[in-house]
């Protein structure tokens, strides 16, 4: 687990002793035997120099403009130059101001070669003035053709004799110091270019722009690998490439992002509260430094990207004392709750009680307490969340399943699918070996098999008829009744052809008046929305006295 530990020095420990200034910080640089910081701020104008090793100020020089950049000349304090927002440049010893000379246009970003020891001033011009130290006087300046201002500029830290200069126009002019020729022309396409800078190989180069896009180059190739964007969409104030692992640090106004250089994943962001001047590495430890328009220079150490200076080993362990110590927050073992789902959990009552504590729209009340309200406002939440669960885990078994997907045939698929998939056929093995017989491989194979659903002779056979349900009638034993049991038979009727009678089963010509005579009551009873019931069995013999008789003669006379 990557730890990422921030100490910002206004809310928790001294690291440097009066690391600040009245008003603000502009910039801050580590000498080149990272035994001394130095760093520039208002108001008034002034630089200070720290000395790590007693963790305290070494002394502190006062100008009469602002300082917009300034480099170590030297390994440690002794020589330092310094560009001042009035057109000058001045150099310093250890004794203080040696030299002061001027620039004819006013300078935006300076940078230093020891090599030839040469001073590189760019700004608002289309020339890179060349200040040589060893011989005290102005080279020949390197002219720009295209861009009419130039904003910053950088040597490459493999490649000496490379220096590339960024405009107002986008382009970045790559040039070549031993001819003092242009060499390559690079197409931004981001706007105005606000930081430049080069990794420690030499390869990489970062372009920061005042849209709040960073664009990171290989400069064997013209178009950009990856950008970085800040969603604050507010200028690039500083882009540096961390020399012990693969991370880049980008910082605009608001805040300062760390992302890997390979692929430009995010590690982490860090956000200040004042707007940030510039960003600087103490070499390859992890420990930041970043100016900005606040007292108190801020400073943060991250594990991630390196372990921490010799001067300061003290804070690997206060990392992992702030690891098991977390500040704690007002949301702590607190629940927010709004007034409706008071309501809903019956807890209305506990308003202006110490159980609740008012916060923005709502009010925050103790976990336990919230948990209880629930169970007892919602006692069924647990057995619907333990079948969703159980719901979701037989989820995931079956989509573990291994399911062989049977592909159907290019021709007849509905006949296949019928054969495969018939519920009513016990006996599915048939249609498997119908579709893997060679015999009929023809019918799944060729078009000219196809069958036509629309075709007269495929709709005459597969038409659909309705089930009609038909009582069978079970024929007694025995034709011969008993005068105590008279049950009444239902008649089978059929129809012959149009016009024909009704044959009813079971019943004499003499018989005919007497039926018909009871069907015509039971149909004006049924106009009349009359319910009619149906006959019932017979248990006993009517009474046939007081009644007319409709039974013919010959049929009484055989009941007696």
């Amino acid at each position: 687990m990557e730890v990422v530990a921030h100490f910002p020095i206004t809310k928790t420990l001294d690291l440097i002793q009066d690391f600040g200034f009245p008003t603000a910080a502009t910039r801050v640089r580590v000498s080149q035997d990272f035994n001394y910081i130095a760093s520039s701020g208002v108001y008034p104008p002034q630089a200070r120099i720290f000395d790590l090793s007693e963790l305290s100020m070494k002394c502190q020089r006062n100008f009469d403009a602002e300082i917009v950049q300034f480099y170590f000349l030297s390994e440690d304090y002794k020589k330092l130059a310094f560009l001042l927002d009035n057109r000058s440049i001045e150099l310093h010893a250890q004794y203080g101001k040696h030299y002061s000379t001027r620039i004819p246009r006013f300078g935006r970003d300076m940078t230093y070669n020891p090599f030839n020891c040469e001073l590189y001033i760019v700004g608002a011009t289309n020339e890179a003035y060349r200040l040589n130290l060893e011989q005290g006087r102005f080279m020949a300046s390197l002219e720009s053709e295209i861009c009419n201002g130039l904003n910053v500029c950088e040597l490459n830290k493999e490649l000496k004799w490379i220096l590339a200069c960024g405009g107002e126009d986008g382009l970045i002019e790559c040039w070549d110091l031993r001819q003092r020729n242009r060499i390559s022309l690079i197409e931004t396409n981001g706007g105005e270019i606000s930081a430049l800078s080069f990794d420690d190989e030499g390869l990489y180069m970062g372009v920061g722009h005042n849209s709040g896009v960073v664009q990171i180059y290989d400069i064997r190739y013209s178009k950009p690998i990856y950008s970085i964007k800040h969603h604050n969409k507010t200028q690039i104030k500083g882009v540096k490439f961390h020399s012990a692992g693969q991370h880049i640090l980008t910082s605009d106004t608001k805040g300062t992002k760390i992302t890997n250089k390979i692929n430009g994943k995010l590690l982490t962001t860090i956000e200040s509260e004042a707007n940030i001047n510039d960003i600087e590495l103490c070499g390859k430890s992890g420990l930041i430094f970043i100016p900005n328009e606040s007292p108190k220079i801020e400073v943060h150490f991250i594990p991630a990207l390196g372990p921490a200076p010799t001067w300061c080993p003290f804070l690997e362990n206060l990392t992992e004392e702030f690891e098991e110590k977390k500040p704690k927050s007002v949301l702590d073992n607190k629940q927010f709750v709004t007034i409706e789902e008071l309501e809903k959990l019956n807890g209305t009552d506990l308003i202006g009680t110490e159980e609740l504590e008012a916060y923005m729209h709502g009010y925050l009340m103790d976990t336990k307490l919230y948990y209880k309200l629930q169970a007892l406002a919602m006692p069924f939440d647990y057995n619907e969340y333990r079948k969703e669960r159980i719901k979701k885990k037989l989820e995931e078994k079956t989509a573990e399943r291994i399911t062989i997907r049977k592909r159907l045939p290019k021709v007849n698929k509905n006949l296949a699918q019928e054969l495969l998939s018939d519920e009513k056929n016990k006996k599915k093995v048939k249609g498997k070996e119908l579709l893997e017989d060679s015999r009929f491989s023809a019918l799944f194979n060729d078009e000219k098999f196809q069958i036509n659903t629309e075709s007269e002779d495929y709709l005459r056979l597969h038409r659909r008829q309705p089930k009609e349900k038909v009582e069978e009638i079970k024929e007694d034993e025995s034709d011969e009744e008993s005068d105590e049991n008279i049950i009444a038979k239902v008649p089978k009727k059929r129809k012959i052809d149009e016009g024909a009678e009704e044959i009813e089963d079971g019943m004499s010509d003499e018989e005919r008046p007497f039926r018909e005579r009871m069907e015509e009551d039971s149909h004006e009873k049924k106009k009349h929305g009359v319910r009619v019931k149906k006959s019932k069995v017979l248990k006993e013999k009517p009474d046939m006295k007081n009644r007319r008789p409709f039974v013919p003669l010959h049929k009484l006379l055989k009941s007696k």
